[in-house]
């Protein structure tokens, strides 16, 4: 009886085991798949903007991508917030422009460490 029992517990464990394997491979699996589609909708953005400008015949830089990446996190979040509003939209777009000066500001000249960090804090010039 012993045995049936100690039996019974080790498939149990095992299952376990196995139910707690597959939903953290879920888990990291959703979010590498997020963080990709995150990452080529940034690029698409970017591209779309290189676009515009070319198109009107501009010499104007654009924006890092590291920007577009921003701007792109937080439209993902508005949306999974549910909480997706106008006024929403337009202060994610007004802080994508601020980030967009402040990475360009940055990339115009050999940064510091310590000016790279005032802008990652939101602390820039």
């Amino acid at each position: 009886m012993d045995a049936a029992i100690a039996g019974l517990v080790g498939v149990g464990i095992g299952a376990l085991a196995t139910i707690a394997g597959q939903w953290i491979q879920a888990h990291y699996n959703s979010k590498r798949e997020k963080q990709k589609l995150l990452l080529d909708a940034a690029i698409q953005n970017r591209a779309q903007d290189i676009n515009a400008i070319l198109g009107r015949g501009e010499m104007k830089k654009v924006a890092p991508m590291a920007a577009y990446i921003l701007h792109q996190q937080t439209m993902n979040k508005l949306a999974e917030s549910g909480e997706l509003s106008g006024p929403d939209v337009e202060k994610a777009f007004a802080q994508h422009l601020r980030d967009s000066e402040r990475l360009l500001h940055l990339d115009s000249k050999w940064a510091s460490a310590a000016e790279i960090e005032q802008a990652a804090n939101g602390k820039g010039k």
